[in-house]
Parts: C-alpha cells; structure tokens; sequence
C-alpha cells in the first residue's frame, strides 16, 4: 500500500501531534509510526518519551544500546530503529575538553523503533504550494570575526582545516506542517539521506545527500561504503563543474578529508581501505559538489557501537585533526551544532546506513498575535576552511548552501 495525501494516512495518525519519521530509504519515501521504543539521552538521563519519564542512564545506556544492536538488516519486516546521534556525542568519543563543559539538558541521542511503515508515493513538484519563506542570515561581520580566529589556528599549525557553521533563521507564514512535509515527497529534489522526525514537539529536518556509511552484505561479512563531500559552487555559475574540479582550494579540502576517513576507516577492524573514486561530481537543486567513495571489507563481529567510535562525527563536518579541530570549532561557533551535524542510522529489513545531517535544522510551530501559525526554523549551514580560503568566498558558500534549502521549500 502506498498513498500520496496525509489525509489517507491511518485514521488514528496525527501529524501535528504524533511521534513519527520520514526517511529516504533506497530512493523511496517512507512514513515511520507507531513506536514501541522512544528514549531521549543526555549525560546522565534517559526520557522515555512514550510514558515522559525520566530516570538516571543517560550515556551510558545510550552507548550500552548501541554496543548490543547487531550489525545488519532487521529481522523483523516492518521493524525499523532510527538512532539520531547529536554533534556533541562526539566531543565524548574523541575526549575533547569541551565534554566536561556540557550541561545535562543538551540532547545526545534519540532512539526511536516504530513498528509501522508506509511507503509514499512522490508528488508532482508543480503541485506544491509555494511557502513564504524569509531569510534572516547570520551576521557576515559575526562570521568574518569566527573565520580570522581560525585562521590563527591554521597559520599556528594547530589544525589543517576546520569545517566553519552559523545558524540562519528561515521564517514561513502561514506555516501547515502537511504543505512542509510534501517537500519530502519532490523526489527530484530530495537527498539520498533525507530524513524528518517529529518528537516531544520539536521538528528535525534534514534534506542531506550525505552519508556516514551504508552497508552491504557480502559472504562472511559486510562492506562498509562512506562518500565524504568536500567542495560546493552554485549551479548558476558557468561551467560550474569544471571550475569546481579546477580549484586547488576545494582539491586540497577533498584529498584531507578523504585521507583522514581512511584513518577513521582502519579504526574500525584496520581493513584494507579502498578508494573508489576521488573527485567525482554530485549535483543538488542549485548546488555542485565533488565528493569522493571509499570502501572497507568487515567482518559479521563488528559492532555497531565500534563504528561509531571510529566515524563519528563524519570527517568531512569536523576537518583535520578531528579532535583539536572540535575544540577550535566549538570555540568559534555561537551554538551548540545539536541534530544538525549529526548522523541518523537507520536500521530497516533491507537497509542499514547513516546520514550526516547537513541541510538540517530543527523548529517548533508558533502563532502570531492574530493566532495564524508560523514556523521559525534554525537551519545550519557552513563549509570546510583552509589556508587558502577566503573570508568573502566562504561566507557566499554558506548562503548559497542556505538559498539552496529555501529553493527546496519555496
């Protein structure tokens, strides 16, 4: 059964109201619902969401969690485990010192099982209602400050590249959550890792075309295939591709992030890392990335947890060194990263892999005085900095990558 109007969904299904996910498996939209398992982690608490209590386990039963899920497809058909992994788990996998400085409200995991699944069907983009979308970029001075800070480190040798993001702040009037989630359903527009959830009130989206990993079975084990993006430039430019594949900047942003996934790779079981391509071409609606493929052989023993602790959070998110280069990003950005630069594994009868969230960001509906609802969303975007970067190129990729998303939208 497939359907293509929310209002064909099962009749006890409330989309303002209920715990659900949407996620892009193999090409296909799929509506997630009926959870029998939703926990929220902090450091040191655990919310069970489906009965909102709280009790001590936190981390340590998140990771406790994914120490114990199995590698591999589902067993159970319709059983599908979604585990949103928030940024700032990554600051206790690679021991940084910003750990100790986080507070117990900030979110670290989500994991969600639902026990229902529905296909939907791809809606025709011209039949999309337009949104009014406003966009209040950040502050170009703000970034110009948080980029020459960095630069320091990169001219100090502390780091070779670190990934810069600020907060943009998209408003739509006349907010209906059905008209946003059709969105979803523009498959000429949806990324590879496209994914939403709604949870304890708040809406996490991610239209990303990135993956951390996927995996493939193969004979006594799995393969694990990563394809790290580094390296943006508008559609609209001429011959964006071939400018794109010309410039030294971008090359040099690629080949150090690919060298250090083949690091975070052998950490994992110390395989043998094969590149698959380097430098290949990746179009989005208004954008052109290169990206490179690597792959790794495992064995059917490794863990989930293990991946984690060696990928997370992706390379291409952070820059090189990971762990000093997190400490530098922390100290430059205004907020917490949060969902977005994060990563979502899904778990599925046919699917297992996880996104980096890029094109993500989160919103609560509100009303305005005359009570007309509106949404205001937090949606991230930035881009990897090196020696060569310039402060008024950067700052153009990140709103490109932002008016790339209100395109999506509008």
């Amino acid at each position: 059964m497939t359907t293509n109007n929310w209002s064909e969904l099962p009749s006890h299904f409330d989309l303002e109201n209920d715990i659900y996910s949407l996620f892009n498996i193999l090409g296909e939209l799929h509506l997630l619902y009926n959870p029998s398992e939703a926990l929220v982690f902090t450091k040191t608490k655990t919310q069970n969401i489906l009965t909102n209590k709280c009790y001590v386990g936190g981390l340590e039963e998140f990771l406790e969690k994914l120490g114990r899920e199995e590698v591999g497809y589902s067993s159970v058909r319709n059983e599908t485990t979604l585990i949103h992994c928030f940024y700032e788990l990554g600051h206790y996998i690679e021991d940084t010192s910003v750990w100790n400085e986080l507070d117990d409200e900030t979110i670290l995991g989500i994991w969600m099982v639902y026990t229902s699944r529905l296909p939907l069907e791809d809606c025709d983009p011209k039949k999309l209602k337009s949104l009014k979308v406003k966009l209040a970029p950040s502050s170009p001075t703000d970034y110009e400050v948080a980029f020459s800070k960095g630069r320091e480190h990169l001219l100090r040798g502390d780091c070779y590249q670190y990934n810069l993001t600020f907060p943009q702040s998209l408003m739509i009037s006349d907010f209906k959550l059905d008209e946003f989630l059709s969105r979803w359903k523009n498959k000429e527009h949806r990324g590879d890792y496209a994914h939403f959830t709604s949870v304890n009130g708040t809406h996490y989206f991610s239209n990303s075309p990135e993956c951390l990993f996927d995996l493939q079975e193969r004979e006594g084990g799995w393969e694990l295939h990563t394809r790290p993006i580094k390296g943006t430039i508008s559609s609209d430019i001429p011959n964006a591709w071939e400018t794109l594949k010309g410039s030294q900047k971008n090359e040099s942003e690629l080949y150090m992030i690919t060298d250090l996934l083949r690091n975070d790779l052998n950490r994992i079981e110390d395989p043998q890392v094969e590149v698959l391509a380097l430098k290949e071409r990746m179009d989005v609606p208004g954008l052109v990335h290169s990206y490179s493929h690597l792959k790794v052989d495992l064995s059917d023993e490794v863990s989930l947890l293990k991946m984690i602790r060696s990928l997370f959070p992706g390379g291409s998110i952070t820059g090189a060194p990971k762990k000093r280069v997190m400490e530098i990003i922390s100290s430059l950005e205004p907020s917490h990263r949060g969902f977005y630069c994060g990563s979502s594994i899904l778990k599925s009868s046919e699917f297992i892999g996880a996104s980096i969230n890029i094109r993500s960001g989160y919103f609560t509906p509100v009303k305005d005085k005359a009570e007309t609802q509106m949404a205001k969303l937090l949606y991230w975007s930035g881009g990897g900095v090196t020696i060569s970067s310039e402060c008024d190129e950067e700052y153009r990729e990140i709103l490109d990558k932002t008016h790339s998303f209100v395109r999506f939208l509008s």
